[in-house]
């Protein structure tokens, strides 16, 4: 009878040890998983002109109220980065999978409850989501710009789609010219006059010299 007991406690031993080795290895993997991440997306803000880490760089912006008061804004340039149709570029997409997977690394570090292991499961999810756009977005972005070269030469030869792009930017050459005699801000003027978000306004009037430096 004792040498049961013996023999079950030893089994109870290795099933004990076992799961921690498991969860050690699971812990590892994650780890490795979420700095893959927070590493990938890095270069991927690189590549896109911005800091590695999306806090590395801050602005400021100062708005004034009806009654004169002034508040200032501290934000993040990237995680304001848009398309021009006013979808998050794929910088903004791999900002925000970095601030995902930095939260989750710490939560792997944090001493363990239901709590924490739920913050940790959200936070990787949402890392490896983002992480997930902004490949695509890139990789759609490189097929556009490969696409575009491909058939430049035919647009240039197609009327229809030179008129086209001669009609937006003359009508948007147009609306800062109003804004400027106004006295009100191009970009918000254009972006509300088009229809289009802030940051597309701005970054095509930027790309076609119409603001000034």
């Amino acid at each position: 009878m004792s040498q049961d007991k013996t023999y079950f406690r030893q089994i109870k031993r290795k099933i004990d040890h076992t799961r921690q080795a498991l969860a050690e290895i699971s812990e590892i993997t994650a780890e490795k998983d979420l700095t893959k991440i927070v590493v990938g997306m890095g270069d991927l803000l690189e590549e896109s002109g911005f800091a590695r880490k999306p806090f590395d760089k801050v602005e400021e912006e100062v708005f004034t109220d009806m009654d004169g008061m002034t508040t200032t804004k501290r934000y993040a340039p990237v995680l304001h980065d848009y398309l021009e149709n006013g979808e998050p570029s794929a910088a903004q997409y791999a900002a925000r999978a970095i601030i995902y997977a930095e939260r989750a690394l710490k939560l792997l570090s944090a001493e363990p409850s239901e709590l924490v292991m739920q913050d940790l499961v959200f936070n990787s999810l949402r890392a490896q989501e983002f992480a997930t756009r902004a490949d695509f977005r890139a990789t759609k972005k490189e097929q556009d710009l490969r696409a575009g070269f491909l058939s430049r030469t035919s647009n240039r030869q197609n009327p229809d789609n030179f008129e086209k792009y001669q009609d937006k930017l003359s009508k948007r050459k147009a609306l800062v010219l109003e804004a400027k005699k106004s006295g009100k801000d191009p970009v918000a003027y254009v972006a509300e006059k088009d229809g289009i978000s802030l940051q597309g306004a701005e970054r095509y009037l930027k790309k076609k010299n119409l603001l000034d430096n």
